[in-house]
C-alpha cells in the first residue's frame, strides 16, 4: 500500500495556509492541494499536475 508523503507547508501573509502533497504515484505525475483559511477551516481540496 502507497501513502502520500509529508506536505509542503505555505503560510500567506493573511494567515491562509497550502499544504502541497506528493502522491508517491498514487495519481499518476499528480499532487494534492489543501486550502486552509485563517480560521484553520478547510476551504478546498484539488488534485494538480
Amino acid at each position: 500500500m502507497q501513502k502520500i508523503g509529508i506536505p509542503w507547508i505555505t503560510v500567506y501573509a493573511g494567515g491562509t495556509i497550502e499544504l502541497d502533497f506528493d502522491s508517491n504515484g498514487i495519481f499518476t505525475d499528480h499532487g494534492i492541494i489543501v486550502d486552509i483559511n485563517e480560521n484553520g477551516e478547510f476551504i478546498d481540496a484539488k488534485i494538480v499536475k
